[in-house]
């Protein structure tokens, strides 16, 4: 089955790719994850629900400006078109509005 974007899938990818991604340290990765709680699970959450619209919005625009005609080889394309489909939930996904 053959997968094609829309204008609207890729002006969205391009307004999240206009926002910086937010550095996490493996030191802070590490921290967060010592004592996992409902809270800090949470709080992971929201911070994913965020984040990875950036930065699948990224790698999108990242492939499409590669140099020489590399964003056109089937390989280069193809994982642009699974980073594209995946970009599609986190974007449509609601956010949850409290911890329950």
């Amino acid at each position: 089955m053959s997968w094609k974007k829309t204008e609207g899938l890729m002006n969205t990818i391009k307004h999240y790719a206009s926002f910086p991604a937010t550095g996490v340290s493996l030191r802070q990765m590490a921290q967060f994850g010592e004592k996992p709680s409902t809270g800090t699970l949470f709080r992971a959450s929201q911070f994913l629900a965020e984040e990875l619209p950036i930065r699948l919005a990224h790698r999108v625009q990242e492939l499409d400006e590669l140099p020489d005609g590399l964003n056109e080889m089937p390989s280069v394309r193809k994982v642009h078109d699974w980073s594209s489909q995946l970009s599609r939930d986190p974007i449509s996904a609601k956010k949850c509005e409290n911890g329950s």
